[in-house]
Order: structure tokens, then C-alpha cells, then sequence
């Protein structure tokens, strides 16, 4: 835009710059000085003329500064205003130009939008517009300068407004002016309400009198609830005058209660210590009772063993003694070791039955050999046929009648020796001598053939021996293999290969599968079975799990006593036999009896015929890790 510059506008803008330096540059007017006297003046001077006098004086002196101060906040909004109304005409003119300026503009557009319709269509310039253009090549560079000096120019003022607008003081001055009309219009209302004659117009006087009829009700109003409110402050003050005293009471019973409850705390607090001290007296008390426990129970399995090895040796002495007395006590016959057995066809069921039992229990306290031990009373090694009967009745896993028992064990012997008395040995070793050859149906390979010399029968009486049971007993316990499973494999074998396969299955050493194997071939498969004592070659279905979780609860709560013991005999933890027996029964004897000290030897690599140490005790470590 272009817009022609006049004398009277550039002349104007230095004069309004002046006014706004000169009302920016003017000083807040002085607020009005306190006209209270300070506190200690007031005590020294007052009810004296002279001190009445000053005050007036500084009374006169306060108003007179409030009153100049008003001057010069009137003088500084007259100045604010007038310079604020030159920027707003300034601004004025200066748009006006603007506006001018505006057809010129549309002029120059048109010839330019002429002068291309001329360029497009391929005519030439006319004389006019080319005459326009020489003009306005001239003017142009000078209407550039002044539009853009006006624009400035207008930017500036606006600036200046804005300016003017934000200070402080003229904030102020339009709050004050507000408030000056505001309590201008509030005083000739209460002069009209205290003056009535000076009001204008009857409308006014009604209004007057309106408002005064108004003021005097809220006025009763104000007095009804000023007294309502007297009143209920004098009750407030009576009750308040009662709850004081209640306080008082309530306090002085709280202060007293406070203090049993602190001494109750305290007693409380001792009973607590001592109750602390207690529980640590009683809890060492059952530590020195589980002590005392754990001795007594030693005691007691010490007494156990030193009384077994008491009965032990006085059985020895008494043996020994009975064998100087009597040479023929622990005997056996020629007759019952190679004689004939003189059993009929009609007794050979129960002969074998007997002879079955007998070999079960012979690991038993309750055992046919422990009853006639027993019953043989004056240890001749005889028996009478009452003692006998007993015997047989004692016997629990008898599977026959005591009687017919009793015959059947008489019949056993040799008539020539059947007199008064009879000898218990020869009764039990004729009774192991009776075996399925004197049984129809035995397969003739598992039978040898009925030696018929002297030096033939010792031949086929040793070969009836076992091997050594321990190594099969060890097999059974690692596979986990009960009593029962072994005796059902035992009997499912039918040839010498199945007879391998099942010891070698067990994973016996080569040295005792080999011996078991000719331990078959010689006896048969019911020879053997009845020779071996199965509750030596593994334990029953229900002991097994019983017997592993004894050994596997021991381990785990005595597993770092059991490691160091280990350790103290070798740092590989092996040891032998008896070195085990003596670490485990030492920290596990309240948990393991003797036998199961004994099967856990076995189970860790034990070897009873050897001192050498075959026991790993990592193995036995690594059954507290299973069983977690």
C-alpha cells in the first residue's frame, strides 16, 4: 500500500513520543502518611493541649497530602488520557491515509492486469498505459518508502498503546476512576436518603423514602438478630462454662488413667521380659531334656548290647561248658547226615511243608531251631517227647499239627536212636536233608542220582551248599527288588539260560552269577528255592519303601555329620564295612537299627568277607538328594 506523507503527521509523532516520556517518567504519587500516633507518643502526650494540637496538626498535615496525592493522580490521568487520545488520532489519520491509498492501488492493478490481457492476446502497449507507466516508474521507489515508514509508524503507536494500557499506574488510575464513580453515585444516594429536600423531582423523594423504609426494617432485623444472637451467646457461654468443668473432671481422670496405664505398661513390659527370659530357660531346658533323651535312648541300646554280649557269653560258657560235660552236644549223627530217610509216601507233603517253613524262619527268634534250643533245657541235646510237643506248640509257622508234627520229626530219625529221648540236632538235619528227590515228579536234571558210598554222599552234601548270600541280598536292595518279586522269578526258570539272564539282570559280579548259576544246575529250581532263605536275599514288599525312607530321612537330617564322618576315614569317602557301621551308628543310631545300618552297607558297594574299603559313602549321600 502507498499513502501520501504530510507536514502535519511527521510533526505530530515527535510531539507524542514527548507525552509518553513525560507521563512514563512521572513518579508514583506519595501514598498518605498514617495519621496514628506511634504507641509510645500516645502514652507520653495524650490528654494535654500540647499533644492535641500536634495531633490536629498531623490530622490537617495527613489530609493535606491525601489531597495533593489526589491532585497528582488527577493530573497524571489527564496527561495519560490526553496522550492516550494524540496516539488514538494519530492512529486515526494514519489509517485514513491507508484507505486512500487503497484506490491508487486498485488503479495500478488494473493497468497491470491490462497489461497482461495485452501481452497474452499479442498487442502492443498503448500510448496511455505506456505514459502511466513512465509516472508511476518514478513514483514507485518513493510510494514503497512511504508505505513502509507508515506501516512503522502505525506499528509503533500500537506499541505504545499497548504499553500505556500495561503500566501499572494506569491500571491503577482506571480502578481508582471506577471507584470514584462508584462512591460518587453512593454518596448523593445517601444524601438524598438523609436530605430529602434536596432531591429533584418527586420519583427521587419515593425512592428515598423507599430505601429508608427499607434500611429502618433491615435495621430492626439486624437489631432481633443481634439480640437472638446475645442470648444464644450467653447460653453458649453457660454451656461453654459446664463443659469447661467437664473437661476438667474428664482431664484429671484421664491423667489418671494415663498413669495406671503407664505403670500397667511397665509391668506389662517386665512380665514380658521375664516371660522372654522364660521361654529361653524352657527352651534350653528341652534342649537339655532332647539331650537327655538322646543319652537315655543310648544308654538303653548300650545296656541292649553290652546285655546281648553278657547272654552271648555266658550261652558260650554254658556251651562250652556242656560240650566238656557232654562231647556229643553239637553232633550230628553219621545216620543223619547219610542215612536213609524213613519217611513213607504218605508223609512227604507234609514233610516238604515242614521243611519249607523251616527254612522261611530260620532267621527268626520264633524259628524251629531257636524253640528247640530252648526247650532243651538241661543243653544234653535231647529231648523228650513232652519237650518236643512244646516245642512244636511254641513254633508258629508250624504248618501241620503239633502231633503229626512231632511224628513226622521222630519218623526222621533212625529207629535204633528212637528211644526215651531224641536228638534235636539230627531231628533238623535230617529234616534239611528231605528235598524234592524223595518227591515223584522232580525233573531228573535238577536231582543228582542217590550216592550209594560213603565219600559220594559228602560229595553231594557239599554241593547242596549256597553261595555267599550277601552279594544277591546287595543286587535286590539297588533294583529295589522285594522278597516276593525274587521268589517269582526264581520259580519262573526253566532252563540255564533264563538262570542267566535273571542273575545277570540283577547285576551280580560275574564271579557271583556264576556261582549261583551251578548253585541251579546242581539243586533244580524247587531244590533251590527250597534251601534258600528268602528273607536273607531281600526284604518283604512292605519293608523296602519303609526301610528307604528311614535311611533317606536319616541322610537328609544328618547329612553334613554323615559327609564329615565319611571324610575322616578317606577324603574319598570310602571305607569298609565296619568303618561304616561305626560312622553311621555314631550320628544315625536314633534312626537305623543295626540291620539297616547293615542293608545300607550293602546298598553302597559293601563287601562283609572283606576289610578293604568297598563302601562309597557318596552313594549313600546322593539317597538324600533322591529323596528331596
Amino acid at each position: 500500500m502507498v499513502a501520501a506523507t504530510s507536514p502535519t503527521a511527521s510533526t505530530e509523532k515527535p510531539k507524542a513520543k514527548d507525552k509518553d516520556s513525560r507521563v512514563l517518567s512521572a513518579k508514583a504519587p506519595p501514598g498518605p502518611r498514617s495519621s496514628k500516633a506511634r504507641p509510645g507518643q500516645a502514652g507520653r502526650g495524650a490528654g494535654t493541649p500540647q499533644a492535641q494540637g500536634r495531633t490536629l496538626a498531623q490530622a490537617q498535615a495527613a489530609a493535606a497530602n491525601a489531597a495533593r496525592a489526589l491532585d497528582e493522580l488527577k493530573e497524571n490521568c489527564r496527561v495519560l488520557k490526553a496522550s492516550s487520545n494524540a496516539i488514538a488520532k494519530e492512529t486515526l489519520m494514519v489509517r485514513t491515509r491507508l484507505r486512500a491509498m487503497e484506490p491508487e492501488l486498485q488503479k495500478r492493478e488494473k493497468v497491470l492486469r491490462s497489461m497482461i490481457t495485452s501481452h497474452q492476446m499479442g498487442t502492443g502497449l498503448g500510448i496511455e498505459i505506456v505514459e502511466k507507466l513512465r509516472e508511476e516508474r518514478n513514483l514507485l521507489p518513493i510510494f514503497n518508502r512511504k508505505v513502509q515508514a507508515l506501516k512503522e509508524e502505525l506499528e509503533d503507536r500500537e506499541a505504545d498503546i499497548k504499553r500505556l494500557k500495561q503500566d501499572k499506574r494506569f491500571t491503577k488510575i482506571i480502578e481508582l476512576q471506577v471507584e470514584y464513580v462508584t462512591w460518587k453515585h453512593e454518596s448523593r444516594r445517601l444524601d438524598a436518603l438523609l436530605r430529602p429536600d434536596l432531591v429533584d423531582g418527586e420519583d427521587d423523594a419515593a425512592v428515598a423514602t423507599v430505601d429508608c423504609e427499607v434500611h429502618r426494617d433491615q435495621v430492626e432485623k439486624l437489631k432481633a438478630e443481634l439480640a437472638a444472637q446475645e442470648t444464644r451467646q450467653a447460653r453458649v457461654q453457660e454451656d461453654l462454662v459446664n463443659i469447661e468443668d467437664d473437661h476438667k473432671h474428664l482431664k484429671a481422670n484421664c491423667d489418671e488413667k494415663e498413669d495406671v496405664l503407664n505403670e500397667e505398661k511397665d509391668q506389662t513390659r517386665e512380665l514380658a521380659m521375664n516371660f522372654k527370659d522364660l521361654l529361653q530357660k524352657v527352651k534350653y531346658a528341652e534342649q537339655l531334656q532332647s539331650e537327655i533323651d538322646s543319652m537315655a535312648l543310648m544308654r538303653r541300646k548300650h545296656e541292649q548290647q553290652l546285655k546281648a554280649i553278657a547272654d552271648g557269653e555266658r550261652q558260650s560258657i554254658q556251651i562250652a561248658t556242656v560240650k566238656q560235660m557232654n562231647p556229643s552236644y553239637c553232633l550230628v549223627s553219621a545216620a543223619a547226615m547219610h542215612g536213609e530217610l524213613p519217611v513213607s509216601e504218605a508223609m512227604q507233603n507234609r514233610t516238604l511243608s515242614m521243611r519249607r517253613a523251616a527254612a522261611r524262619s530260620r532267621d527268626a527268634q520264633s524259628s524251629l531251631f531257636e524253640q528247640l534250643r530252648l526247650h532243651d533245657k538241661d543243653c544234653d541235646g535231647l529231648l523228650s517227647h513232652d519237650e518236643l510237643h512244646s516245642a512244636i506248640r511254641a513254633w508258629e509257622e508250624c504248618p501241620v499239627e503239633p502231633a503229626e508234627a512231632v511224628s513226622i520229626l521222630i519218623g526222621l530219625l533212625d529207629e535204633e536212636t528212637c528211644q526215651s529221648s531224641f536228638s534235636w540236632l539230627d531231628m533238623l538235619a535230617s529234616l534239611e536233608r528231605y528235598d524234592c528227590s524223595h518227591v515223584s515228579n522232580v525233573s531228573p536234571t535238577s536231582t543228582p542220582s542217590s550216592p550209594s558210598s560213603p565219600s559220594q554222599k559228602l560229595q553231594t552234601a557239599e554241593l547242596h551248599l549256597l553261595p555267599p548270600m550277601w552279594p544277591l541280598r546287595a543286587a535286590c536292595l539297588r533294583l529295589g527288588v522285594s522278597r516276593e518279586e525274587l521268589e517269582e522269578r526264581l520259580q519262573s526258570l526253566t532252563s540255564a539260560n533264563d538262570a542267566q539272564t535273571l542273575f545277570n539282570s540283577l547285576g551280580l559280579s560275574p564271579t557271583a552269577a556264576a556261582s549261583w548259576l551251578e548253585t541251579w544246575r546242581l539243586l533244580g529250581t524247587s531244590r533251590m528255592l527250597l534251601q534258600l532263605p528268602l528273607n536273607e536275599a531281600a526284604l518283604q514288599a512292605d519293608a523296602y519303601p519303609a526301610w528307604s525312607a528311614r535311611c533317606i530321612d536319616a541322610v537328609q537330617k544328618h547329612r553334613k555329620e554323615l559327609e564329615d564322618s565319611f571324610k575322616v576315614w578317606n577324603a574319598d569317602s570310602m571305607m569298609s564295612e565296619m568303618q561304616f557301621s561305626m560312622a553311621c551308628s555314631d550320628v544315625c543310631g536314633l534312626y537305623l537299627s543295626p540291620d539297616d545300618i547293615r542293608d545300607l552297607a550293602l546298598f553302597a558297594g559293601g563287601d562283609p568277607d572283606s576289610e578293604r574299603a568297598s563302601v562309597d559313602g557318596r552313594i549313600v549321600l546322593s539317597i538324600g538328594n533322591k529323596g528331596a
